[in-house]
Parts: structure tokens; sequence; C-alpha cells
């Protein structure tokens, strides 16, 4: 932050940045179909440890090739674990700048403007859909207040915001 006197006991500016920057390295575990799944081959519910075999249909089979192969432990059931490495990032900007004007004993003037800038790297159940999700925003402020007579002040404020959240 910084701040002080643009002009002595009339106009005064602040400025104030803050910035976030996060890697962190995570392992995601999720639950993919197991290799005998994969096959068709499911445990039957009926006979405890047993087995049946279920032929897979072609249109079935591309949405099934999209899960990646485990590579943990069985769950039984025709599930797996499966676990890869994601590396979650975070880089966020916010700044903010003010002038307060003091343009005579009965006018007194501000102006602010803040922006603020994020991008994320989130991680999902899989690691061919990860996603991003990002956002920027800017504020502007402007005050005037105006003192007519020891009983009448009036306060005229405008302001203009502009946001942009997304997803991809």
């Amino acid at each position: 932050t910084l701040g002080g006197p643009l002009r002595e006991n009339r106009a005064f500016f602040f400025l104030g940045y803050e910035a976030l920057r996060e890697r962190l390295g995570k392992t995601i575990s999720t639950v993919v179909p197991d290799d005998n799944a994969r096959l068709g081959i499911l445990p039957d519910p009926a006979n405890a440890g047993r087995t049946i075999t279920v032929p897979v249909d072609t249109a079935v089979r591309p949405y099934l090739d999209e899960y990646p192969q485990a590579n943990g432990p069985s769950l039984g059931g025709g599930l797996a674990e499966f676990t890869f490495p994601f590396n979650h990032t975070i880089d966020q900007h916010f700044l903010q700048g003010r002038v307060d004007y003091q343009l005579s004993p009965a006018h007194h003037f501000f102006g602010r403007y803040t922006f603020d800038d994020a991008d994320q790297n989130l991680p999902t159940d899989y690691p061919q859909f990860p996603r991003a999700f990002f956002s920027r925003n800017q504020f502007f402020t402007a005050e005037l207040k105006q003192a007519y007579s020891s009983n009448l002040l009036a306060t005229y404020r405008g302001g203009y915001s502009r946001t942009r959240v997304g997803q991809d």
C-alpha cells in the first residue's frame, strides 16, 4: 500500500495491491470400472463370489474407454481406484486506488477504482477433464458531497461495474 497527500490539506491518494499465487501439488483419487468390468465380467448379484459375463454394447464401448485404466486396488462390485497427480494453481491480483479532494469547505470529492483478476486451474475426477475458472471485476465509484447550508447536505454518487466470470 502507498498513500499520502497530493496537495497539502486538500488532496490525498491511496493505492493498494495484493497478489496470491498458489501452486499446490495434489493427488486426486477417484473410482473407475475395473479391468473385468471393461470386459463385461461383473459380480453376480444373486450369487456372492461368482461372476456373470455380459456383452459390452458397441455403442457403450467408446464411453467406457473414456474412463482411465485403474491403477489402484479393486474396490469390489466391478470398481477400482484410480489416482493421478494434479497441479492446482491460483493466480489472483487485486488493485485499488482512491483519490480524495477537498474542493472547498463545502465541497468534497472522491473517486475509487478497484480491479480484481483471478485464474484458477481446478481438478476434476478425471485427468482428461480439467477445468479453469476465471474472473475479472472492475469497479469505479465517484462521489461529490456538497453542503448547501448547515442543515442541508447533498451526496451525489455514481458507479460503474464490469464483471466477467467464466469456466472452461
